[in-house]
């Protein structure tokens, strides 16, 4: 089966949007304000990931439509919180600005949801997956490599021991068959 390999264009997209770090302006849907996009900071997807687990730690479980309304009530902004993190990118601008930021975009500017998903959406193409993901591999390689090396080690030791329990059984065996051989005659 042909290997189905992306165009040039969508290459090139990627060699702009993650390997030159090219930020990418997104307009807000009915506002004229524009927000640049960089590639996704480390820092930036662990606070993400901060985010999310605080939104689960404190979400019920959703079964049916009235938790699901209920969760969206505990946590109306979330998308807002979100996208507002991937626009500052940035150890200290999160730290500084974004407590005062993402409640600028969802009291005074009262953003909505269909407002905030172009730039989740262009915040999703810019996190490094390709990288990540071969270093993930790579590092998985090595702990089975290590893990191979490991049971190896222990088989070469455990054969050590047999070898050095045979060897003394060896020196004290011609001892005790004589001693054997006496006494039964």
């Amino acid at each position: 089966m042909a290997r189905i390999q992306p165009d040039i264009f969508g290459r090139a997209e990627y060699h702009d949007n993650i390997v030159m770090d090219v930020p990418e302006s997104v307009l807000i849907p009915g506002t004229k304000k524009v927000v640049k996009i960089r590639g996704m900071k480390a820092g930036t997807m662990e606070f993400l990931t901060r985010l999310w687990v605080e939104r689960d730690l404190g979400a019920v479980r959703i079964e049916n439509s009235s938790e699901t309304l209920k969760d969206m009530c505990q946590a109306p902004f979330f998308s807002i919180k979100m996208a507002c993190a991937m626009a500052l990118n940035s150890y200290w601008k999160l730290k500084l600005v974004w407590p005062l930021k993402w409640r600028w975009w969802a009291y005074v500017k009262e953003y909505t949801e269909e407002q905030m998903s172009p730039i989740i959406t262009v915040g999703k193409k810019k996190i490094p997956l390709e990288a990540r993901l071969f270093n993930t591999v790579l590092l998985m390689d090595m702990r089975t490599d290590q893990m191979t090396m490991m049971k190896k080690q222990a088989e070469q030791y455990r054969a050590e021991l047999l070898l050095a329990e045979q060897q003394r059984l060896s020196r004290t065996s011609p001892s005790s068959e004589g001693q054997g051989a006496s006494s039964s005659v």
